[in-house]
């Protein structure tokens, strides 16, 4: 209610000509509308404002998760943490936005990072989890850049490692 007031009085005391072009402005507009074709209550202007923060939060933790998740499987697909045998890496990247299912015409053993069936590892949700709530943490504190003489060398020995260690130059925010 802070920034609604901080509003009105500017409008009130004619710092500025109105309350703006922003969602709140347009529902203080209606709220403070003289011909009352338009005019909602300080409740419609206060609900109006809890459904737009938390329904722009869900949509965007909705959006960040399948986007982590995306990041996710594919790192599991080209650098699986699991040595399994022999793996044959595509670069296809963008085939994981429609689903892992989609991505591999429904044939639930083309990808199976935390294997499958009774066998599928219990970490599963853990892991994955962990992961998102890492790289979020990680991403808050520090940017990352290549370092100049980086040389792309995966090494698989009993999981698929950098051969020459990561190298990255890492920064605190």
């Amino acid at each position: 209610m802070e920034m609604v007031k901080n509003r009105q009085e500017k409008v009130k005391n004619r710092e500025v000509d109105g309350f703006g072009k922003d969602y709140l402005g347009l529902l203080l507009k209606a709220y403070h509308d003289e011909g009352h074709s338009m005019k909602i209550s300080a409740d419609q202007l206060v609900d109006e404002c809890k459904t737009l923060y938390v329904a722009g939060q869900e949509t965007t933790n909705t959006l960040l998760s399948w986007m982590m998740g995306m990041i996710i499987n594919e790192t599991l697909r080209l650098y699986s943490p699991v040595f399994a045998g022999f793996m044959r890496v595509v670069d296809k990247p963008d085939r994981f936005s429609e689903g892992v299912a989609k991505a591999t015409n429904n044939n639930p053993s083309a990808f199976m990072p935390f294997g499958m069936g009774p066998h599928t590892c219990a970490g599963f949700n853990f892991a994955t989890n962990e992961a998102k709530i890492t790289i979020a943490m990680i991403l808050q504190r520090f940017t990352f850049s290549l370092s100049p003489g980086y040389v792309h060398s995966p090494f698989p020995v009993l999981a698929v490692r950098p051969e020459k260690g990561v190298q990255v130059i890492i920064n605190a925010l």
